[in-house]
């Protein structure tokens, strides 16, 4: 049974191509996916506290809490709290996040499966990982494709962390400005 939804899943979201190839992700990959995934909730969740902070004070009523829906309504409710090349940062940084956490990964790295991602067969380097996404705009190729070179996935965890640790500074300083 389980077998045959299986089956039906991987033809029905077109990845027959791929198969099995996410059964081969290296231990190492697979952690430094969860590391990112991890570090972006870490980062988001202090940016939260932000806009919380920022937004309420102790004696005032329960703030519109749009912000907590999603990462873009998080973001256009910290943009009058932080700069904007913080912001920008922050931005990207989830983009990327996204690719990762809501994208096929695959460390198929031969010619076919770069022939079948339309990918030039010249650009394969060893060590790269690629993320496929469903895009699901109108009109757009079935799948938004991201390759990730050597260590791509620790400079994007990196990045996090860095992010992290300048928001949560701000973040102090309105709570300390509330003292």
């Amino acid at each position: 049974m389980l077998k045959a939804i299986s089956e039906k899943i991987i033809h029905q979201t077109d990845l027959e191509k791929f198969r099995g190839s996410s059964e081969m992700l290296s231990d190492q990959n697979s952690r430094q996916i969860g590391l990112v995934i991890s570090q972006a909730a870490a980062t988001e969740h202090v940016a939260g506290q932000i806009v919380a902070v920022s937004e309420s004070g102790p004696f005032d009523p329960p703030i519109d809490k749009a912000w907590t829906r999603s990462g873009t309504q998080l973001q256009e409710s910290l943009k009058p709290h932080v700069p904007e090349s913080l912001l920008d940062r922050l931005k990207n940084a989830i983009d990327f996040r996204n690719e990762v956490a809501h994208g096929f990964q695959t460390e198929i790295t031969d010619t076919e499966t770069y022939e079948l991602l339309g990918l030039p067969v010249d650009a394969i380097q060893s060590g790269d990982r690629i993320t496929m996404k469903r895009d699901p705009k109108k009109g757009a190729t079935l799948f938004k494709n991201l390759i990730w070179r050597g260590d791509g996935l620790k400079k994007l965890h990196k990045e996090l962390i860095a992010i992290e640790g300048e928001l949560e500074k701000i973040l102090w300083e309105k709570i300390n400005a509330l003292l």
